[in-house]
């Protein structure tokens, strides 16, 4: 939920979207959030984070948490992030970049 804030934050900033969009974009999130589709992970998935950082040396820790997260998951990554998609496509993962 931090990275989808996070993401809009640096879309209004590129002057990519409007605040007003924003706040209509948050509360959809909001809905969204309320069907029960966020996924629980286990504690597990630090340790496979910390494999993802010693093969990816250039990977971040909140990136490879959510690498792992959607490699689990057997997820479809969506990042603006050149060197967490590059490890994601590295891991076999799909990857929709922004």
């Amino acid at each position: 939920m931090t990275e989808f804030s996070s993401a809009l934050s640096m879309q209004i900033r590129m002057k990519r979207l409007e605040p007003i969009e924003r706040t209509r974009i948050e509360a959809a999130f909001d809905q969204w959030i309320l069907t029960g589709r966020l996924l629980e992970f286990q504690p597990e998935r630090f340790s496979d984070a910390r494999g993802l950082l010693q093969k990816h040396d250039r990977l971040r820790t909140p990136d490879a948490l959510h690498l792992a997260i959607a490699r689990w998951n057997g997820l479809e990554l969506t990042t603006l992030d050149t060197v967490l998609k590059e490890a994601a496509l590295a891991e076999g993962l799909t990857v929709t970049s922004l």
